[in-house]
């Protein structure tokens, strides 16, 4: 990536200017870009929480009794699991027990 200064419009007009002219620095600029967004996609998400399922398995068969839960997992769970639970019964109006 190319650093400016934060509120500095000529330095990133300039910046914006050295990718534009210069196909070897966007070039490797897009490459980086593109790789750096693969670690976000839905695909690398999934694998991350299958390695966490699998070594939550891995402490219940060494029978550890405590386990505390990721945040990042409570949210997934939170946000999407349960989400997509909801929109199948869309229409009825059964409330969620408390």
């Amino acid at each position: 990536s190319l650093l400016v200064e934060p509120q500095d419009s000529r330095a990133l007009a300039d910046a914006l200017a050295r990718v534009m002219v210069d196909p070897r620095l966007s070039s490797r600029l897009t490459t980086a870009g593109l790789e750096r967004a693969g670690n976000y996609s839905m695909d690398a998400l999934a694998d991350h929480y299958v390695d966490i399922y699998r070594r939550l398995l891995l402490l219940e068969e060494a029978d550890v009794t405590v386990i505390e839960v990721p945040r990042m997992l409570r949210r997934f769970e939170d946000r999407f699991l349960r989400r997509s639970r909801l929109g199948r019964n869309r229409g009825s109006n059964t409330k969620k027990e408390q």
